[in-house]
């Protein structure tokens, strides 16, 4: 069965969502790994899709290191931007998923310590 190759405007608008290309083996093939573009802090970190040790982000142990101290999941990135788009529906505000990794490690980092600089951001 031969796959339908998809308009030129939806694989334009997939590349702005994802900054992928449409198909999904020419993009493992071309792309370096996953880059975590919607979290301000994390837009310069490119994870590898998949690792020898099992913690790249195509794989079920992905791991990552993040900002203070905090290591990245799936779970936590689920998380995070769950945090951001309740916070947006309810505030009817734009707020950049990225604040809502620091309230992510300022968490984390919680368990560890007394103290913690970060706060949850207001509308």
């Amino acid at each position: 069965m031969e796959q339908r190759a998809p308009s030129t405007s939806t694989a334009k608008r997939w590349l702005q969502l994802t900054n992928l290309t449409y198909d999904p083996l020419e993009s493992f093939r071309t792309s370096p790994g996953r880059q975590l573009r919607y979290f301000r802090e994390l837009k310069s970190l490119v994870v590898p899709w998949v690792t020898a040790d099992g913690t790249g982000y195509a794989q079920q142990g992905f791991k990552a290191a993040g900002p203070n101290g905090l290591e990245l999941t799936h779970e936590v990135l689920g998380v995070a931007k769950f945090v951001h788009d309740y916070v947006e529906s309810i505030n009817d505000v734009t707020v950049p998923a990225s604040n809502h990794v620091k309230v992510l490690a300022c968490v984390h980092s919680s368990f560890r310590s007394s103290s913690c600089t970060a706060r949850t951001p207001r509308g």
